[in-house]
């Protein structure tokens, strides 16, 4: 997939484009993608949904806060625009980076934000990301019934609805 990518006529420092070589191949490409985010941290493209894949990638590379500079961006800027089923998306970013910070109160906040939108928009499985996320941050906050409550709940629908892939986020 990178290598197609590579392969494209697109700019080095498109987001979409740093976006796939950085979430396909955290490792092997990581540093790269973390020099291409920085320079875009300084000039917030206009664009939330380019705000949030830059989001999306800072976290699975590693630097969670230049991830939560991005997440508020493009948060802000897509309930700007209401548009509503990208922000419950991008809202569980917000959530899951807030988590991996320890900012617990946004983590709540923003996932309980995102399942409303999601059920709402029928966006089922990434509501139920959305719950999950708020499972972690109840760890976080030492609540371990909820959470524990949480993972089963989700592990018994991830199972039921044969999204194998993301039962790793029940073990966080």
């Amino acid at each position: 997939v990178v290598a197609a990518v590579d392969r494209l006529h697109v700019a080095a420092d498109d987001i979409r484009r740093i976006f796939v070589r950085g979430v396909v191949a955290p490792i092997e490409r990581g540093a790269a993608t973390l020099a291409a985010l920085r320079g875009h941290i300084a000039t917030l493209d206009p664009d939330p949904e380019l705000q949030y894949l830059a989001g999306t990638v800072a976290n699975t590379v590693g630097d969670y806060p230049m991830a939560a500079v991005f997440h508020a961006a493009g948060v802000a800027g897509l309930r700007g625009q209401g548009r509503l089923g990208l922000l419950g998306e991008s809202l569980n970013g917000q959530a899951w980076n807030a988590a991996l910070l320890g900012d617990t109160r946004l983590g709540l906040t923003a996932a309980a934000e995102a399942r409303a939108l999601l059920v709402e928009g029928g966006q089922h499985r990434y509501a139920l990301i959305a719950e999950l996320v708020r499972g972690a941050v109840e760890a976080l906050r030492g609540n371990g019934a909820s959470a524990l409550d949480v993972a089963n709940n989700g592990e018994g629908l991830l199972l039921g609805s044969g999204a194998h892939t993301l039962l790793g986020i029940v073990q966080v």
